[in-house]
């Protein structure tokens, strides 16, 4: 609650005693996204199919890093979506009930220890692994035309697959050592070259997917086939290919 929304709360008191301010911080946005993603991983959030401005509301929720370094949670604002009006309503829905509440109800099992009837152990478990990577409200949406409706987004981030490469020294270098074998053992053809095979195997180990463009004669034969960046290509809504986007910097290839 910033600005003149304190005012407005202060009038939705007047008839609604039980209305609950939230001022609005980093940690704040935080807490609203997390207990999202918990409800979203256990299944429990439901909506009609039609209502499309929802997911589309959720996916345009991404981390970000302040100034200060702290991670945080924004939106950027878009005709369809607004500034996730719809997601974050949604949110703050959800705000009420406490994360991880299977564990809360849980009750924790205790036994005496051999140590004297004085001495108590509690037993208790942790929760499901998290991962280590951005985690993202929309990877438990499933996969949605992206805004504009031209294409669908993957269901994983390509450019997090990339950027995989430089986690540690052995990533990059399986990647290249199996790029490495295929090309070695390759014919080089006047259809392929062997540059064109190497960009491609390289796509292939890091995103699952290679492709290559057709370049046609005046007689709509194929004179060669050349590399187009994995990274790069969409599945569009009307059964197409779409290159969209350009590779990032840090991208070896």
């Amino acid at each position: 609650m910033t600005g003149i929304g304190r005012g407005v709360y202060d009038l939705v008191r007047g008839f609604f005693p039980r209305a609950q301010a939230i001022n609005y911080s980093v940690e704040t946005k935080n807490q609203l996204v997390l207990k999202g993603l918990d409800v979203i991983r256990k299944g429990r959030l439901a909506f009609d199919v039609e209502m499309k401005d929802i997911p589309q509301a959720f996916m345009t929720i991404k981390q970000t890093t302040t100034p200060s370094g702290q991670i945080t949670y924004s939106a950027n604002r878009t005709q369809e979506t607004g500034h996730a009006d719809v997601a974050f309503a949604i949110l703050h829905a959800l705000f009420n009930e406490p994360i991880n509440t299977e564990f809360q109800k849980a009750q924790p099992g205790h036994f005496r220890n051999n140590y004297g009837p004085n001495h108590e152990i509690t037993v208790f478990s942790f929760g499901d692994p998290e991962s280590v990577l951005q985690d993202q409200l929309q990877d438990y949406l499933g996969v949605f035309a992206h805004h504009n409706g031209d294409y669908y987004e993957p269901p994983v981030s390509l450019a997090g697959l990339a950027k995989l490469l430089r986690a540690n020294p052995h990533h990059s270098a399986c990647a290249g050592f199996k790029r490495n074998m295929l090309v070695k053992h390759y014919v080089s053809c006047d259809l392929l070259s062997r540059q064109e095979l190497n960009r491609a195997c390289y796509d292939f180990n890091v995103f699952g997917n290679c492709y290559f463009k057709r370049i046609l004669n005046p007689f709509k034969q194929t004179l060669r086939l050349e590399h187009v960046p994995a990274i790069n290509i969409r599945k569009g809504t009307n059964a197409t290919t779409i290159l969209v986007e350009s590779r990032p910097k840090n991208y070896p290839l």
